[in-house]
């Protein structure tokens, strides 16, 4: 790739996709700094009540070694210093991706194979009770799966309406607007790559345009004939594009955080 490319491959996938992803927002996915820690245990269903399980022994564990002596203490055995492993590997990735600037539920990944070794040894446990205790597991796992399934069809989707632009693309294209460009106004939306394929206005080096003002969108308008485009823009710079006489900006969907207009539309454009 450094063959080929030379510099721009260190700068943009060294520098910016790993160094300036995590030292900063320039991505635009910030998240607060516990986004992780319920994030990593959503990632071990069905077995999601095993690894709380797991977490509760653990802090029994550490708060029984704080009140006894472990200088009288045997040395720890295989088990023992397989869930001291597992908690390191889990909690490294965990805390360090916990003060990154840019946070994606695919960062945390490192650590679920971790979670479900703690996971498997605490089931492992169970099984080796009773007949009884195989059952619950049994029951606890498959009653969690269906509730987390009726959670994601019914649930979710009202949630996740804030998190994509799928559903405003879909509206725009519905009232005829498929063919259009697609601006973003003051923001950017980094899954609009993929529900406006081929539509999005970008800069020279080919990242989205990020439009800062009326007159910037007032003017690239002007210089392309004069054909609205439609505008991404949060809902609190709504007003901005709204309120103007010459150039009033058309709402056709929001999502709660994001919406979608047609700026300007056809009756008000200038020519």
């Amino acid at each position: 790739m450094y063959l080929r490319h030379g510099y721009t491959f260190i700068d943009e996938f060294i520098i910016q996709q790993h160094f300036q992803r995590f030292t900063s927002n320039k991505y635009q996915h910030p998240q607060p700094f516990y986004f992780f820690f319920w994030v990593l245990p959503l990632m071990t269903i069905p077995w999601l009540p095993f690894f709380f399980a797991s977490i509760w022994k653990r802090l029994k564990s550490l708060v029984s070694s704080i009140r006894s002596d472990l200088s009288a203490k045997e040395p720890a055995n295989s088990d023992v210093r397989l869930q001291s492993f597992a908690w390191a590997w889990l909690l490294l990735p965990l805390l360090f991706f916990s003060f990154s600037g840019s946070k994606l539920p695919g960062y945390i990944v490192p650590a679920v194979p971790a979670a479900v070794l703690l996971v498997a040894d605490q089931v492992f446990r169970l099984f080796q009770k009773t007949a009884v205790w195989r059952r619950v597991v049994g029951f606890v796992a498959i009653g969690t799966y269906v509730v987390i399934i009726g959670a994601l069809l019914f649930v979710v989707p009202g949630f996740a309406g804030k998190e994509t632009v799928k559903g405003l693309i879909a509206t725009a294209n519905s009232k005829g607007f498929s063919d259009l460009q697609v601006a973003g106004f003051v923001t950017v939306s980094h899954n609009a790559e993929f529900y406006a394929a081929g539509r999005l206005i970008r800069d020279a080096d080919g990242k989205q345009h990020r439009f800062v003002s009326l007159h910037e969108l007032q003017e690239y308008i002007r210089n392309h004939d004069d054909k609205p485009l439609l505008v991404l823009s949060p809902r609190e710079d709504v007003r901005e594009l709204t309120n103007n006489t010459s150039y009033g900006s058309r709402v056709l969907d929001d999502n709660g955080d994001l919406a979608i207009l047609l700026s300007p539309t056809s009756e008000n454009s200038e020519h």
